[in-house]
């Protein structure tokens, strides 16, 4: 699941670049939750991927999966 959310103390930034003009960037943050071991070497590589994409990156939690079968 992706979700986004702007960022509140940088909505808008604008880039002057004089030959080019005037640009506008909206600033957003997004929220990625996926299923996966943070030890699977796939679950790693979209990490590091996104890693290339962005400025910050965190991981807020990795949490075990619930494998019972249902009563």
């Amino acid at each position: 699941k992706i979700e986004s959310r702007p960022q509140r103390n940088r909505p808008l930034r604008v880039v002057d670049d004089s030959n080019l003009g005037t640009a506008k960037y909206f600033e957003y943050l997004f929220y990625i939750d996926f299923e996966a071991s943070m030890a699977d070497p796939r679950a790693q590589n979209a990490l590091a991927e996104l890693q290339e994409f962005t400025n910050f990156l965190r991981v807020l939690g990795s949490y075990p999966m619930d494998i019972s079968p249902p009563i």
